[in-house]
């Protein structure tokens, strides 16, 4: 597909990244300007707009060829969007739409991943306009001649012949951008689905296609539909890509078209968006795409926000050069996770609730498809009024509050606070759960908090019932180095365990012990159905590396002689090699 254009001077917005919700006058009576007819019921042969890809539910028609009678926005709407972008496994595009947080969760409701961090790109024409060079800023006024006095000339087409030869030059754009194609099969559907309105123009050189432009024209709207051009010496210069534009706006005019569009891109995609502002297009921010939800996986992407954090846990395994990062660089981190597609993402510190500009990074993860979005967190401002709930309204799916001890003393010990901070920290777990979101506790076992571990799942259970419960085991390393004193034997420890895991069946609590940073299995013998090793296999099966985002850690690990033949030999890993360099390797033995 193609791409978009300009904003921010036009927006004045308070931050430069920011999409507007609301459009600039001049297209705000985009679509609904569109000539379609707006008594048509889906049976208009060859409409350009019976496109099961791109939609714009502000036509006259209502394109009824593609939602049928369902109203836009509707439960049976939403129901046959699903259907929809599920029987053609691709996304499906909206122009015109209005996107903002309310919207995305409107469209997770019903099950379909909604981004809205998209930006159209569409010029009006004004009705008197007869010169294209009206259209055009100085700059490409320029450019455009400059293909033309190097000896660029267009080309209309549409047969087999000049499909093959556009194909070609897409192919190596393709190639030299590390793309896959789509299919030649692509253009040929968009040709003959709307014959009176396709349009694939051709710049050559000599004989020789250098350049060209699908796009479809029909009542009054034109619509770029793919581009490419060659990038060889005595070519690139010439600006092809700039005198095609030209050729299809002075096309758009003598057919009397009121809106051009050059296409949806992301709005981080800023060298394509500044090209469509010098172009004269202007931004319409109402773009969004929609595609069914993805699995959830068992794990998220950790991004570390900050390394800051107003409690001191000796066992700490963020590492100290974690940097405080601005805004701008948490939203580049935030990016790359969404580019990698991973399942969720987890906002982690440091102490993430210390930043003024949480709830915004939050939705900005939401906006950039990111389904999951975890907190990990002390809990510390969640008590604040009406911080929770604007987490909430953000698109923050679950958060992990820590919570190492069931009495002030130990809290406190462990955590390097005031005993005061015990009864707030539980205070923040019940904001989170009032307000509706997925809440989970983080309890790591350590040397100070060990012997109560029977106790705390006691405690848990009458305090908070129902609550789901992720246990670790104090990681040897980094920020733990320095507090020796605070890691047990894990011999010692497991009398205290096994009487909680049999706490832990009594009163039905959900548990999960993690698996590299939790205890090994010669340790859950009994329970290990509480063990993520448990279902490692067939994590990993499903979703791949994803299933597990401690895999760095695995260095630091190995197997004892004693692990020899265990049943468990091939999801483990081991136990950390800074806990056997101290307390050598006893203690595990393998579970045959």
């Amino acid at each position: 597909m193609s791409a978009a254009v300009p904003t921010t001077h036009l927006f004045k917005s308070k931050r430069r990244d920011v999409i507007p919700e609301t459009p600039p006058d001049s297209l705000a009576t985009f679509p609904g300007d569109i000539d379609v007819p707006a008594d048509c019921q889906g049976d208009r042969e060859g409409c350009a707009w019976n496109s099961p890809h791109h939609w714009l539910p502000g036509l006259a028609c209502g394109q009824r060829c593609q939602a049928g009678s369902h109203p836009p926005g509707s439960n049976d709407w939403y129901a046959h969007l699903l259907d929809q972008v599920a029987e053609r496994d691709s996304p499906l595009y909206i122009t015109g739409a209005t996107g903002g947080q309310a919207a995305r969760l409107r469209f997770v409701d019903h099950g379909l991943l909604l981004r809205d961090d998209l930006v159209g790109s569409i010029m009006p024409i004004p009705k008197d306009v007869e010169d294209v060079d009206v259209l055009l800023s100085k700059g490409a006024r320029r450019d455009a001649r400059l293909g033309e006095r190097g000896g660029l000339r267009a080309r209309w087409a549409h047969d087999d012949a000049a499909v093959d030869a556009y194909y070609d030059v897409y192919l190596a754009t393709c190639e030299r951008l590390a793309l896959r194609p789509l299919p030649r099969n692509f253009i040929i559907h968009e040709r003959d689905r709307a014959p009176g309105a396709f349009r694939l123009i051709l710049a050559e050189l000599d004989g020789r296609v250098v350049a060209g432009k699908v796009y479809h024209m029909a009542d009054g709207y034109l619509r770029i539909v793919e581009g490419s051009a060659i990038r060889d010496e005595g070519v690139t210069e010439l600006m092809p890509d700039v005198f095609l534009l030209r050729e299809i706006l002075q096309d758009a005019i003598s057919a009397g078209v009121r809106f051009v569009d050059f296409g949806i891109t992301e709005g981080v995609a800023e060298g394509l968006r500044g090209f469509k502002r010098r172009m004269g297009f202007l931004e319409d921010p109402r773009v969004v795409s929609v595609e069914v939800l993805p699995e959830m996986g068992v794990v998220r992407q950790d991004v570390a926000l900050l390394e800051a954090c107003n409690f001191g846990c000796g066992f700490c395994y963020r590492e100290p050069w974690v940097p405080n990062l601005s805004t701008q660089d948490c939203k580049a981190e935030i990016d790359t996770v969404a580019r990698l597609k991973h399942s969720g993402i987890a906002l982690s510190g440091g102490e993430p609730t210390i930043r003024e500009d949480l709830p915004e990074l939050v939705a900005y993860a939401r906006s950039r498809g990111i389904r999951d979005i975890q907190l990990h967190t002390n809990g510390w401002a969640l008590i604040e009024e009406g911080y929770t709930e604007a987490l909430k309204a953000a698109g923050l799916t679950s958060v992990m509050i820590s919570l190492h001890a069931h009495t002030a003393d130990v809290f406190a010990r462990v955590t390097s606070t005031q005993e005061a901070f015990f009864e707030r920290t539980l205070r923040a777990i019940d904001r989170a759960r009032e307000v509706g979101i997925r809440t989970i506790l983080s309890h790591v076992v350590n040397a100070y908090n060990y012997e109560g571990l029977p106790e705390w799942v006691r405690f848990i259970n009458g305090r908070f019932p129902g609550i789901e419960v992720f246990f670790f085991y104090v990681y040897p390393s980094v920020k733990g180095q320095d507090h020796p004193d605070m890691y047990p034997r894990i011999s010692d420890v497991a009398p205290y365990w096994y009487e909680a895991l049999a706490a832990v069946d009594e009163a039905g609590l959900n548990i999960n012990v993690d698996s590299l940073a939790g205890f090994p299995m010669c340790y859950m013998q009994g329970f290990e159905h509480h063990s993520k090793f448990y279902s490692a296999e067939a994590a990993v099966a499903e979703i791949g590396a994803e299933a597990d985002d401690h895999t760095l850690k695995i260095p630091e690990m190995r197997h004892a002689a004693g692990c020899e033949g265990c049943k468990w030999q091939s999801v483990c890993p081991g136990f950390w090699v800074e806990y056997m360099n101290r307390f050598g390797e006893d203690e595990f033995k393998a579970v045959l």
